[in-house]
C-alpha cells in the first residue's frame, strides 16, 4: 500500500511538472500574470524536488525490500537445513531404539541362558 502511494504520488508530481514546463508563459507583460508565471515556477519547481525526494524515497524502500528478501532467502535455507538435520537426527534416533531393542533382547536371552544353566548345575550337585 505504502509504494501505491509513493508511486501515485511520484506519477502526480512528475505530470505536473511536464503540465508545468510546457505551459506558454513568455509574452506575459502584466504584474498579473508575472506573478502567476512566479507563482507556477515556484509550483513546479517544488514538484520537481517533491518528485526527487519520492523517487530517493522509492529507491531506499527498494534498497530496503532488496534486503528483506535477501533475509528471507537465508531464512527458508537456514529452515531447510534444520528440517534436514532433524530427519537425521530422527532416523537416528530411530537406528538407536532399534540398537537398544536389540541389545536388551539378548541381555534378556543370556539371562535366561545363565539363569537356565545354574538351574541344571544346581540340580546335578
Amino acid at each position: 500500500h505504502f509504494f501505491d502511494v509513493l508511486l501515485l504520488s511520484l506519477l502526480f508530481s512528475c505530470s505536473f511538472v511536464c503540465i508545468c514546463s510546457t505551459m506558454d508563459v513568455s509574452g506575459s507583460s502584466s504584474g498579473t500574470d508575472t506573478a502567476e508565471t512566479s507563482r507556477l515556477k515556484a509550483t513546479a519547481q517544488a514538484a520537481k524536488a517533491e518528485a526527487s525526494f519520492l523517487r530517493a524515497e522509492l529507491r531506499e524502500k527498494t534498497r530496503q525490500l532488496e534486503e528483506a528478501h535477501v533475509c528471507l532467502r537465508k531464512l527458508e535455507i537456514d529452515a531447510e537445513q534444520y528440517a534436514k538435520q532433524h530427519h537425521e537426527l530422527l532416523a537416528g534416533q530411530a537406528l538407536l531404539a532399534a540398537e537398544l531393542a536389540r541389545a536388551q533382547a539378548n541381555t534378556q536371552a543370556h539371562s535366561q541362558a545363565h539363569t537356565e544353566q545354574l538351574m541344571v548345575l544346581q540340580r546335578s550337585t
